[in-house]
């Protein structure tokens, strides 16, 4: 089941220099699904995340992240959906 599965999010900052001395970042999210055992199930890009991941946590088998909208608190969900995790 989906839910003996653990679930981890990888952030990767990329620093780049260009001609003129400047720097420039970017940032590559990761989505890494493990079993109970710790072995990797599978790795996916999150190309919707270009910063890093903030505050978040795993309910209904959703990863819920929050996320501040205009000085509000909001969330971004995020739904597993592969039929290969055991």
């Amino acid at each position: 089941m989906l839910n003996k599965n653990f679930f981890g999010l990888l952030l990767i900052v990329i620093v780049s220099c260009g001609k003129s001395g400047e720097e420039g970042l970017q940032s590559k999210v990761y989505l890494t699904a493990l079993d109970k055992d710790l072995n990797m199930l599978g790795e996916t890009l999150l190309p919707q995340l270009t910063k890093k991941p903030g505050k978040h946590f795993a309910k209904d088998g959703k990863i819920w992240m929050y996320e501040n909208m205009e000085n509000e608190m909001g969330f971004v969900r995020l739904q597993v959906k592969n039929k290969n995790f055991r």
